[in-house]
Parts: C-alpha cells; sequence; structure tokens
C-alpha cells in the first residue's frame, strides 16, 4: 500500500488489543448479569442495540404475520432437527 493510500486511514486504524476488549467485556466483566441476556456488546466493551428497521424484524410477528425472520428461522429449525 503506498504511503498516500496509508496516512488518510491512519486514524480508523487501532491496536489489536483493542479488538479483545469487547470479548473481554461480555465474557468476564461483573457488569454483565443474567438481564443482560440478548443484549449486544458492541467495541471496546459497551452495550449498544441496533437499528429500530432491525429491532422490527426481530420480533415474532409484524401485524399478525410471521416476520421473514421468523420464517427463515422456522425453515432452519426444520432442516437441521434431524441432527439436534
Amino acid at each position: 500500500m503506498p504511503a498516500w493510500e496509508y496516512y488518510p486511514i491512519i486514524p480508523l486504524l487501532h491496536d489489536p488489543i483493542f479488538g479483545a476488549y469487547t470479548e473481554l467485556f461480555a465474557g468476564l466483566s461483573p457488569d454483565v448479569k443474567p438481564e443482560h441476556s440478548g443484549r449486544f456488546v458492541i467495541p471496546w466493551g459497551r452495550f449498544g442495540s441496533t437499528r429500530p428497521d432491525i429491532d422490527s424484524q426481530l420480533s415474532s410477528k409484524q401485524g399478525g404475520e410471521p416476520t421473514k425472520a421468523t420464517k427463515f428461522f422456522e425453515y432452519c429449525d426444520s432442516q437441521t432437527s434431524a441432527y439436534a
């Protein structure tokens, strides 16, 4: 990579240890309790949330009909049930 391409992205690069902070926080932090089950842990050991449009698809029903995510989960579950 030539230097002229590298220097603009330097502010975006971080040491590898920062990548481990998320996993260490999620696995070992006393701040993570059973009531936090299902929450997202975002980079550098913080709780985050998903976008509202993704949250709406994660609910099991939308307007009385199953969402695409629910249909996909049920399909995968039916296809792999013989192996579980």
